[in-house]
């Protein structure tokens, strides 16, 4: 079965975080700026994480990197880092300025990932967790996303996974993240925007499903990896799910 292969010391996850840091992100939800969600957001998933390799003694089982882009892209730390060397240095000062060129965030995602193709080989599938909150600016990121979304190794296909900061993007508000169903029909999304990051994200694999309904979310199977962060809380819980690469 695909996705099953366990994060370990030896077989480390990676999950590449890009992040839209445009302009609009200094927008508020529910009165809280947009960046500051998402960092915190990032920080809890990152203690999560953290706590999940402690479970055998404390031994890295997840490699980071965070994209944070606008019209260029800043790989944050230069490659891909321990989750205790991402909480060790933290988050920098991120101030949200210019346009959004999505594209070019899954570009400089792509070639990461090819980077460290070699050594992902007997790894879980690595997850690009790609949160926004606007259209894109640049060009169309469907094609160079689709070529992520084909690269495989062993466990399976590349993972991708989208946060969509859009409090329009849903048909139906979400009162409960916890009781939320997700997404498995483009007509559940009400704007243009999410539909597009609908056909650019992945089922959830049912072993990420499992560990997430062992967080106390209600997810169904055959829901895909979009998150309409409609709420912090919202937000909150498409940052957990990039989390639940199963460990030993």
């Amino acid at each position: 079965m695909p996705y099953e292969t366990l994060a370990t010391s030896d077989t480390p996850a990676l999950v590449i975080y890009a992040l839209d840091m445009s302009g609009s992100m200094s927008e508020t939800i529910d009165g809280h700026p947009k960046i500051d969600i998402v960092s915190s957001a990032l920080k809890k998933v990152a203690v999560e994480m953290s706590r999940r390799a402690t479970k055998v003694g404390l031994r890295p089982r997840y490699r980071v990197a965070i994209l944070a882009y606008n019209n260029e892209v800043r790989d944050v730390f230069g490659g891909a880092v321990t989750v205790e060397e991402f909480l060790d240095t933290g988050l920098p000062v991120m101030t949200p300025s210019n346009q959004t060129d999505t594209a070019l965030a899954f570009q400089k995602a792509e070639e990461l990932l090819r980077r460290e193709w070699g050594n992902l080989q007997t790894c879980p599938a690595p997850l690009i967790c790609h949160m926004t909150d606007g259209v894109w600016t640049g060009a169309d990121p469907a094609p160079v996303a689709r070529r992520i979304m084909q690269m495989r190794v062993p466990d399976g296909n590349v993972l991708v996974e989208n946060i969509f900061l859009d409090g329009a993007a849903l048909a139906e508000q979400v009162d409960d993240p916890y009781e939320w169903p997700g997404i498995s029909r483009e007509s559940q999304l009400a704007s243009a925007p999410a539909r597009n990051l609908f056909a650019i994200s992945s089922p959830i694999p049912a072993s990420y499903r499992e560990l997430y309904t062992d967080r106390g979310y209600s997810i169904q199977q055959g829901a895909r990896l979009i998150f309409p962060g409609t709420t912090p809380e919202m937000v909150t819980a498409g940052f957990v799910m990039s989390g639940m690469t199963p460990t030993v």
